[in-house]
């Protein structure tokens, strides 16, 4: 296992820092064609401005005078108080389901249980992003309505990225089938847990999804890059407590919930390599 480790860090450090040719390429990728009437009129402002040389252009605009401290505090803060709202949400729906059944059905199989809870956690799995009481969250839902600038689609297609970011459209071609599995993981989890009384599998899950929808709401609405990294990476090692966790609970669980892990590394590397690009150069010097 230490070995294993040991190779998956030097994988993923060569990953972020990428060889010489590699940068040239990623940094020639989010440089836009020189513009010879721009250039002119650069030079023709610095005249003006009696030899001052003019603040050169940023692909984007970036947060690199974030206060890292502070907003990764208030990121850890909201995630928690997120954690708390889902947790309540879950036993909730589960002792309602509980009720309803008992109450109201004839049918006191297992089975229908099973199905009230496949629909509960399809609905936390990909409705969770609602419950987050990140400020401005809703705001920022009502904006993906925008057409002329969906989530601010322009910020992040002008970032600096590297040769191997995936296009677009495979994201959602990822992660839509990996959250239909985390539904049915989740699910056969719930029903070893309640036997077991052992919540620590589904908790440390609550905490991965809650750091996920913190990470979009830091990176895409508030484009805190460095905080934004800090966090994915948190994400990226509670999905990894979760995976060991549910191995321990219910093996079934863990077969649904290890694919996600491939994708979220990915995800990690391109959100860590995206920064080092940006944040590095977007300060003039």
């Amino acid at each position: 296992m230490q070995k294993f480790l040991i190779s998956f860090f030097i994988i993923f450090r060569a990953l972020i820092r990428p060889s010489n040719a590699a940068q040239k390429i990623s940094l020639e990728i989010g440089t836009k064609k020189p513009n010879p009437t721009l250039d002119n009129f650069n030079r023709h402002l610095f005249k003006l401005n009696g030899g001052s040389k003019p603040k050169p252009h940023l692909p984007s605009p970036h947060t690199n005078s974030e206060n890292f401290p502070v907003q990764i505090s208030l990121a850890l803060a909201e995630t928690g108080l997120q954690v708390g709202l889902l947790s309540l949400l879950v036993a909730g729906l589960d002792f309602a389901s509980d009720y309803l059944i008992e109450k109201y059905s004839t049918d006191k199989s297992d089975s229908l249980k099973i199905l009230f809870r496949l629909v509960f956690w399809f609905s936390i799995v990909f409705g969770s992003g609602f419950t987050s009481v990140l400020p401005g969250n809703y705001s920022t839902k009502l904006q993906a309505i925008n057409i002329d600038d969906p989530l601010q689609k322009n910020w992040y297609e002008n970032l600096r990225k590297p040769f191997w970011n995936p296009p677009a459209i495979v994201f959602p071609l990822m992660w839509i089938p990996l959250k239909i599995l985390q539904a049915f993981s989740l699910t056969l989890l719930g029903k070893s847990v309640n036997q077991s009384n052992n919540y620590v599998p589904l908790l440390l899950y609550l905490v991965h999804k809650s750091l996920g929808d913190t990470w979009n709401k830091v990176w895409f609405g508030r484009k805190q890059m460095k905080t934004g990294a800090a966090v994915i990476v948190l994400f990226w090692i509670s999905l990894v407590a979760s995976l060991f966790f549910f191995m321990e609970e219910e093996w079934r669980s863990f077969l649904l919930l290890l694919p996600t892990l491939p994708w979220v590394t990915v995800a990690t590397t391109l959100c860590l390599r995206i920064w080092r690009l940006n944040y590095s150069n977007a300060v003039p010097k």
